[in-house]
């Protein structure tokens, strides 16, 4: 089920548009970083009988991670994300879903055999 900052829309989403993008770029050897973007559209529909009740949102993601190789099996990655978008309200008013607002910073070390 699709989920607004952990709020389940699945049930109301009427479109959804996503665009993701992300580029490597090695700056040595051993280390990497990676830029992100995520940019994610919706129409939500509380009610499908009532045109009225139309909600439309955004998300935007942006990203970087990095990667050192220690060798060839071993890596340690960081990274961060930070996403936004505004609480998803109907033509009347009444909030669909809530505001995004949050950033997540992830670790990760990779051995490989």
């Amino acid at each position: 089920a699709y989920k607004w900052n952990g709020v389940p829309v699945g049930d109301i989403l009427y479109g959804l548009l996503t665009v993701d993008a992300s580029a490597d770029y090695a700056v040595t050897d051993a280390f990497t970083f990676t830029p992100s973007l995520k940019y994610q559209s919706f129409t939500l529909q509380e009610d499908p009988d009532d045109d009225q009740s139309k909600g439309e949102g955004s998300i935007t993601t942006f990203g970087i991670s990095g990667t050192y190789k220690f060798s060839d099996a071993a890596s340690f990655t960081v990274g961060l994300e930070k996403a936004s978008g505004d609480a998803v309200k109907s033509k009347d008013g009444t909030q669909i879903v809530p505001e995004v607002e949050s950033t997540k910073l992830t670790t990760a070390f990779t051995i490989s055999f």
